[in-house]
């Protein structure tokens, strides 16, 4: 069933398990970078039930004019990920305490085999 009022986007990922996962964004509205400054974000990763918190992925506030953001899953964080699908999103708070939230999706979880 269609979400007319839902602005949130949907992006699903896959990660190997014992990866570093990065996730790049670039904040766009019709083609022009979304000026981030005085923004919060945060991006966690869930179970289905949101039962269960899995991670939470660090942030790197990259060049806030240009609406550019980093989040990270280290190599620790995504060995603990023992079920085949989560759920993720990225929220953010902005200067006037309004929170939204930017993406979301299903994490697709594969074996990594290799290993340090």
């Amino acid at each position: 069933m269609a979400q007319p009022n839902k602005s949130t986007g949907v992006h699903d990922i896959t990660i190997e398990r014992g990866e570093t996962f990065p996730l790049e964004l670039t904040w766009t509205s019709s083609g022009t970078p979304v000026n981030i400054t005085g923004y919060s974000f945060i991006a966690q990763v869930w179970d289905i039930s949101k039962k269960v918190k899995y991670a939470d992925f660090s942030v790197d506030y990259v060049d806030r004019a240009a609406g550019k953001v980093n989040f990270e899953l280290t190599p620790t964080q995504t060995a603990t990920f023992s079920l085949e699908e989560l759920r993720y999103d990225v929220k953010y708070r902005q200067p006037n305490n309004k929170e939204r939230y930017l993406i979301e999706g299903i994490v697709h979880m594969e074996e990594g085999y290799s290993d340090f």
